[in-house]
């Protein structure tokens, strides 16, 4: 195709060159810029855009998602074993696309091939390729009918696309990690969720500059006004990717703080025991101390029963202390906040669910009765209308509250 000219009922030709010579060759006979030829041959591009003077030069990722090689396999009763065969592995490579400014009938594309492991494939190029080439089979299509530019976009759709499987892949690989973590309650290394953090990270740092890249394609002069309307959907779904990334990476984090949670519970209930028990028998070995020393007067020493007595009273007090420390465990601020402040009597009670009940006057106490379940089905029968002195009832229907009730309320938060 790059040795004879377009036929010429063709709008637009499309070369997709593979190799570094046959693009150096396609360079010279297409005239291309030196500068953008380098940035086409190197692997290490990042994403970019330049218009030079004969030609529009566009460098975008292609990505291909990968299995991760296993190694350690796992049985699958043992939930705390470490194994990688849920997590995915992604591959990317520079796309180079040129778009011919002067007859917008030439589109050249080029992919970078590395012999790295970590480089796509050829099928993973060929993803995209087939993709494009199969609407350009169909008869009716637009692009069969529309310039250079038009087919460029479906190219940089294409590249785009291929990114949005990548992460579905990490999202069920997280949830997969997490579930297995809280199987094995947080006792599994933390080294294949580091796995995930990583190469989500790798992912962000790759696609950040595609927004960047569309953008200025768009505010580009030579692009058409059609076109632009299609290449502004592509820069909206580079910006939904940003933000599925972004909150790809905080749930990730997410199990990050879930597991130092646990711990760090785990941890306090065992500082928490540890305390209860020694504050406990803290007195105990304090009586103990008294009568080991060596006094020579000690009448306690001399009593026949004192060994029984000794042992019968620090049962006693361990079983008064435990039920108080029990008791207080279980009676939480809220039980006491109502203990202080009691029900409404059942008058009060046939206001609004969801509303507070009780008079409007200052100083008196309003109590707010949770939603049940038959509430917010509709709205009250009658609604006053907002307006200067409406929504609230007259002075003479103000219930008052008496001081004595005032004082009880002081009292009782004097309290707590």
């Amino acid at each position: 195709a790059a040795r004879r000219d377009a036929s010429p009922w063709a709008r637009v030709r499309w070369i997709d060159a593979r190799g570094a010579l046959v693009m150096k060759l396609l360079a010279a006979r297409f005239a291309l810029h030196p500068i953008a030829l380098e940035d086409a041959l190197s692997k290490q591009q990042r994403p970019k855009v330049d218009r030079y003077a004969a030609h529009i030069f566009l460098i975008l990722p292609q990505f291909e998602l990968r299995s991760r090689d296993l190694e350690l396999v796992c049985p699958d009763d043992d939930h705390s074993c470490v194994t990688e065969a849920h997590v995915p592995s992604f591959a990317y490579a520079n796309v180079a696309i040129f778009v011919d400014l002067k007859t917008f009938r030439d589109v050249v594309t080029y992919v970078a091939e590395d012999e790295d492991e970590a480089s796509p494939s050829t099928s993973s190029s060929a993803r995209w390729v087939a993709r494009v080439e199969r609407k350009l089979a169909k008869s009716y299509t637009r692009l069969r009918e529309a310039d250079a530019q038009f087919l460029a976009y479906h190219i940089v759709d294409a590249l785009v696309d291929s990114v949005f499987p990548i992460v579905a892949a990490y999202r069920r690989a997280l949830v997969v990690e997490k579930r297995l973590m809280r199987a094995a309650r947080y006792a599994r290394d933390l080294r294949v969720l580091a796995t995930i953090k990583a190469d989500v990270a790798r992912l962000a740092r790759v696609a950040k500059p595609l927004a960047r890249v569309i953008a200025h394609v768009i505010d580009d002069d030579a692009i058409l006004d059609d076109v632009v309307f299609y290449l502004r959907d592509v820069h909206d779904n580079v910006l939904d990717l940003e933000e599925a990334v972004a909150a790809l990476f905080d749930d990730v984090a997410a199990v990050y703080d879930e597991a130092g949670k646990y711990f760090q519970t785990r941890m306090d209930l065992t500082i928490f025991t540890l305390t209860v028990v020694t504050s406990i028998f803290l007195p105990l070995q304090f009586i103990t101390g008294v009568f080991g020393m060596n006094f020579d007067v000690m009448p306690e020493l001399r009593y026949r029963y004192s060994y029984f007595i000794f042992w019968i009273a620090a049962l006693i007090y361990v079983a008064l202390v435990s039920c108080v420390i029990y008791r207080s465990h279980l009676t939480s601020g809220v039980g006491r906040l109502q203990h202080a402040y009691p029900a409404p009597p059942a008058s009060h009670r046939s206001g609004a669910a969801g509303t507070f009940v009780g008079g409007g006057g200052p100083g008196s106490s309003r109590h707010h009765h949770p939603p049940g379940p038959s509430s917010f089905r509709g709205p009250p029968a009658s609604v006053p209308e907002r307006g200067p002195g409406r929504g609230r009832p007259p002075r003479s229907q103000q219930t008052s509250v008496p001081s004595s009730s005032l004082h009880q309320n002081e009292a009782a938060a004097a309290r707590l």
